[in-house]
């Protein structure tokens, strides 16, 4: 199919349309040559050498990147875990750290009970959310639950379990009425949805109009303030959550850097590569003005946040051998081209998702070396955790694929994901919804999805479309929240500025390509 080799700024989007009459339309090869090389010139991996300028109109947290002269490299001192990263090919360099060593299951099996988990939970949260209900509630009393009296204001801790008739149920297969195939509905709410709180000893039902229902989920940990009525319920009057402590600023630098955050790329889907091969041309600096290759220089690291690969369907009875292990290995082979080709440029984190080959309960383990190829060979690709914690240059970023926060909204009434992720936050917990609902590895000794310290950058990857938000905590630290959206949906990738934490999405679209 032919491509057209001139592209023009439209807004956020990069419009590629045909030249006018009498141009040469060239035809692109796929996959690239076989160099692998960095800004190799060949024509297979170099198509597009056109001006390109990203036009950014900035508000709230979005900004219109400016490129900078550069300043002489602030010397940092390495703490352990941490990394120095020269720049490849005159890219700026930046100090590392992988901050997500909680996140491994080495040494562990699967042998203990999910209560334990709910255990750990509790019990790690309480003194924080205590002290912060002590603060807020001074003259009310605190109680168990069984030590609650009728009519006897007092507050009590403990974690929430959300009865929901619509809730799947792992026994419904055996129902003689249950159809396999019947689609999922998008969200399991009901009215008649109501929450219970659990402590060491017993549990009760919650009910009031200050209890937000339709925006908490199972798993959550909360302290509530009210009365027992009769009948045995509680009456909720007033919520406290857990607030991360407080994290550390970020240290004062010269420079304009920029993280890049995708997801979804969903290689091998049989789809039209070109938004991908544009992709990876303006992250290595192979495409666009020399506006855009001085912006793309100041790329520190590109992270992948889940979905790299796209869903491959079992294999069919119907197709042959060859056929069954082409479809399983064609993906890989392409994943393979685009991975070469970053980290021989930039450093690259990528996280495992829902359609990668990796184990399905959280935390997923970094994908197998073999899944990447040659490219795996590469200093400059790291493979990490799902979630992913991580420092560049003293700014700290969490983040998880997306199945978090899918799985709070599917749980809940709330349609905002942003909103959604900021509740996350707010309760001090990435995955509230695991084990119930979410599967995960059954910890004894701790749960590490709790948030001890508010990150400086909190994302979820593949979610339907890109948002924004600066969340303010207490003594005037703030979090940027930042939904990512499917590269393979969207064409959008994010750019996060380590100094000032302002975002901005650069999207790539090829839809007028032919016109």
């Amino acid at each position: 199919r032919g491509r057209g080799a001139h592209f023009t700024p439209n807004g956020r989007h990069f419009h590629p349309r045909s030249r006018s009459s009498g141009s040469v339309v060239r035809e692109i090869p796929f996959p690239r040559c076989e160099s692998l090389r960095h800004n190799c010139s060949c024509d297979a991996c170099n198509p597009f050498k056109m001006g390109i300028e990203a036009v950014v109109e900035g508000d709230g947290g979005e900004e219109r990147p400016e490129v900078l002269q550069d300043h002489p490299k602030s010397h940092m001192l390495l703490e352990r875990n941490q990394t120095c990263m020269e720049g490849a090919e005159g890219r700026v360099g930046h100090v590392y750290a992988d901050l997500g060593e909680r996140f491994s299951l080495k040494g562990r099996r699967h042998t203990n009970q999910y209560a334990q988990l709910y255990f750990q939970r509790l019990m790690n949260v309480s003194p924080g959310l205590s002290e912060l209900a002590r603060q807020k509630w001074k003259t009310v009393k605190k109680s168990t639950i069984l030590d609650v009296q009728i009519g006897q204001d007092c507050w009590v801790l403990g974690t929430l379990y959300k009865h929901m008739k619509k809730k799947p149920c792992v026994l419904d297969e055996y129902n003689i009425d249950f159809d396999p195939d019947q689609e999922k509905p998008e969200k399991y709410t009901a009215e008649d949805d109501y929450l219970i709180m659990e402590d060491e000893g017993a549990r009760m039902k919650l009910i009031g109009d200050a209890l937000p229902k339709s925006l908490l989920v199972t798993g959550v940990v909360i302290a509530v303030r009210g009365k027992e009525v009769e009948g045995g319920d509680f009456q909720v009057s007033d919520v406290c959550f857990r607030t991360p402590q407080l994290h550390q600023t970020v240290p004062e630098v010269m420079e304009d850097k920029y993280v890049a955050l995708l997801s979804g790329l969903d290689v091998g889907d049989a789809k039209d590569p070109l938004k991908t091969l544009l992709l990876v041309q303006y992250l290595i600096g192979s495409l666009g003005s020399e506006y855009d290759q001085v912006l793309s220089s100041k790329i520190t690291r590109v992270v992948v946040a889940g979905n790299a690969m796209a869903y491959v369907e079992p294999p069919s009875l119907k197709l042959g051998e060859k056929q069954q292990k082409s479809r399983l290995t064609e993906p890989l082979k392409e994943l393979e081209v685009y991975l070469s080709q970053l980290a021989a440029t930039v450093p690259l984190d990528i996280m495992p998702g829902m359609q990668d080959p990796a184990n399905l309960s959280l935390p997923q383990q970094p994908l197998h070396a073999c899944m990447c190829g040659e490219a795996g060979k590469l200093d400059m690709l790291n493979r990490v955790h799902n979630p992913h914690n991580f420092s560049i240059d003293g700014a700290e970023f969490l983040g998880t694929s997306g199945q978090n926060i899918d799985d709070m909204y599917r749980f809940s009434s709330e349609t905002d994901r942003l909103k959604l992720l900021e509740m996350s936050l707010t309760w001090g917990h990435m995955v509230p919804t695991a084990p119930d609902t979410l599967p995960c590895f059954p910890f004894s000794d701790k749960d590490p999805f709790i948030i001890q310290s508010c990150p400086h950058v909190y994302f979820a990857g593949n979610q339907p479309q890109y948002s924004q938000k600066l969340v303010q905590c207490s003594e005037g630290t703030s979090t940027r929240l930042i939904t990512v959206p499917s590269f393979a949906q969207t064409g959008t990738v994010v750019l996060v500025n380590t100094r000032t934490l302002k975002c901005h999405p650069i999207t790539f679209d090829v839809s007028a390509i032919g016109a």
